[in-house]
């Protein structure tokens, strides 16, 4: 049989206890499609990413009841093409055997390099390995990687066009999805790695560093270490990610869900110009938490050019509740710095900001989302601007336009310092 689908949005319930094994997967009949295809498949939290020209085979009830069995022989996201595999038992222990290849060709504008990832999952659905490879061109050469399945078991091969492999992507991870805590396990590993060349809305990056995060056992705490080191760090305002390395040292008690972030330190700016640091701690919990950030020597426009011209230093502090679905987040900050323009008479002048603001997403019967910054002031000399501002989107079908009301006040404001683009 054939099935062909124009459009499918999948949509289901959101909870917050961990998944039940089910007793069995069998089904009452068996069904077989030699092919099927479905123009495009949204999935929730993917909503921005839909999966188009899908098509493949799926085999449900095959080898007497045994397994069920779906092959994807092709589905485009944005730049990336995918293929893929899965067999699982229809009976406990659920075995599962799953593989996907993806590639994405090389860009010219911006010049992005092609590149080719592989998975591979092995085990059942109460504990799975999977295992990640990324590879890629350093620079921009014309082509797409030719995707490529191996047999089960054999090791992924990686065949990207001529030219020097430099930037790469490994990981491995540990799942039990029926748990309160799926990842048990991922050690994760980076080379020059581009996010932009895996989408093109990210920013230019060239990221090498590690990642772990260890689960041992579902009573004891959950470690998580981060360190990553950006070699092509830069403005914002030029496609790259002003955040020259990183460190973070996470700890999750599994028990009572609670956080502590022992760790957080960033080196902002680029490789020709810092523009400070940035170091913090939280605690908490997943649904409450507080977090805590000292900025020194915090310099904007090496952020992003259009930014002004300001060295700050002082504190940021932000609280955030996500009690079911939606994100609260309610920030206060007060800064203190000097002013380092070019323009005549505005150089080294003293500057005090502060500010309070609120984000709320949507869910938790908040049908849309609303951002509030209920004050922010900024005085230099005498120059002194007040603001108060509402923005709140507006649900219509499938557009979501934002209503924005601005409150504003000034007393002898010279312009040039708020803006230099």
């Amino acid at each position: 049989a054939n099935l062909s689908i124009e459009r499918i949005r999948v949509q289901w319930p959101t909870s917050t206890e961990p998944a039940q094994k089910p007793a069995t997967l069998v089904l009452p009949l068996e069904i077989e499609l030699a092919t099927f295809s479905v123009g495009r498949l949204e999935v929730p939290g993917l909503e921005k990413f839909p999966i188009s020209a899908l098509a493949g085979a799926v085999h449900l009830n095959a080898e007497r009841g045994a397994k069920h069995q779906i092959q994807i022989q092709h589905a485009q996201i944005e730049r990336i093409q995918l293929s893929a595999k899965a067999d699982i038992g229809s009976a406990s222990p659920f075995s599962l055997h799953a593989q996907a290849a993806l590639s994405s060709p090389a860009q010219a504008q911006p010049a992005l390099p092609a590149w080719a990832a592989q998975m591979q999952a092995k085990g059942s659905l109460e504990r799975l390995q999977a295992d990640v490879k990324l590879k890629a061109l350093k620079e921009h050469t014309p082509g797409r990687p030719k995707l490529f399945l191996p047999p089960w078991g054999a090791e992924p091969v990686l065949p990207v066009p001529g030219g020097a492999e430099e930037q790469a992507l490994t990981a491995s991870l540990e799942l039990s999805p029926f748990d309160a805590f799926v990842l048990k396990q991922v050690q994760a590993q980076t080379q020059n790695l581009n996010l932009q060349a895996i989408l093109g809305n990210l920013p230019d990056t060239a990221l090498s560093g590690t990642a772990q995060l260890v689960a041992d056992g579902d009573k004891k705490p959950m470690s998580l270490k981060l360190d990553l080191r950006n070699t092509r760090a830069g403005r914002w305002d030029l496609g790259a990610l002003p955040v020259r390395n990183a460190q973070v040292d996470v700890t999750i008690n599994v028990v009572d869900k609670s956080l502590q972030v022992r760790a957080f330190e960033a080196s902002l700016g680029s490789a020709a110009a810092s523009a400070g640091f940035i170091k913090g701690t939280a605690q908490g919990t997943l649904q409450s938490w507080q977090f805590n950030t000292v900025l020194t020597n915090l310099r904007p426009a090496f952020l992003d050019a259009r930014a002004p011209t300001l060295q700050l230093n002082g504190a940021v502090n932000i609280k955030g509740q996500q009690p079911k679905q939606a994100l609260t987040l309610n920030a206060e900050a007060a800064l203190n710095g000097l002013w380092l323009g070019q323009h005549a008479g505005i150089g080294n002048q003293a500057a005090q900001l502060s500010l309070t603001a609120t984000w709320k997403g949507e869910g938790d019967g908040n049908p849309n989302a609303r951002f509030e910054l209920q004050k922010a002031e900024l005085k230099s000399g005498a120059s002194r601007v007040t603001a108060s501002l509402d923005a709140m989107q507006q649900k219509q079908g499938q557009q979501s336009p934002w209503r924005i009301t601005l409150n504003a006040s000034s007393n002898d404001l010279d312009t040039r310092l708020l803006w230099a683009g």
